[in-house]
């Protein structure tokens, strides 16, 4: 785990307060595995703690994080613009064990895609994806997951299937029979406990 000296490429506004952003660091991180995450710091002297963000993206020495403007924080975040510069410790957390399965399921809602996208991005076609959000027009925040076919819902019915994504996934498990599968999921905790 380092802290490492970062200079933003760029900060871009997915759709409604949904930004990615990607950083150029001024050294590789040590080895990472899907699932661990950094916190960032928000270069403004109001903000004194850094934010915790899932690694969206990483190769050689650059990397991307996905978020929701929800807070200060982020607020301040989603204003900074290419070349400025931060910091970002990482990678944290244990992240995913991947072990041989018949199949690997990845189950996310809302900004949950931000802790699991780079392991659907290492499974690629091995991984069958569950995603859920409130809109349509949150689906562009997995745009770039489109050739992984994911199964999506939205709250209010606009694509996809109407309804939560826990409930679309109960409904694809009671057809698995006899199936070496894997589950994978990041998310609210209303959704993440259901899945028990």
């Amino acid at each position: 785990m380092d802290d490492i000296a970062a200079i933003i490429i760029s900060n871009d506004n997915l759709t409604l307060n949904y930004f990615r952003m990607k950083l150029k660091l001024a050294k590789r991180m040590e080895s990472i595995r899907p699932g661990q995450f950094v916190m960032v710091r928000v270069p403004d002297s109001e903000i004194f703690l850094r934010r915790p963000f899932g690694i969206y993206e990483y190769a050689g020495s650059t990397i991307s994080i996905v978020y929701r403007v929800v807070g200060k924080g982020t607020e301040a975040l989603s204003k900074l613009k290419p070349d400025q510069k931060t910091f970002v410790l990482g990678p944290l957390g244990n992240g995913f064990h991947i072990s041989e399965r018949e199949e690997y399921l990845i189950i996310a809602g809302g900004t949950g895609i931000a802790g699991v996208h780079l392991l659907a991005t290492t499974l690629k076609k091995k991984a069958r994806i569950f995603y859920g959000c409130s809109t349509k027009e949150e689906l562009k925040v997995i745009e770039d997951l489109s050739r992984y076919s994911p199964s999506v819902t939205t709250l209010d019915g606009t694509a996809g299937e109407k309804g939560n994504v826990v409930a679309l996934f109960s409904k694809y498990m009671k057809g698995v029979v006899k199936k070496d599968v894997e589950v994978f999921t990041c998310g609210p905790e209303a959704m993440t406990t259901s899945l028990r």
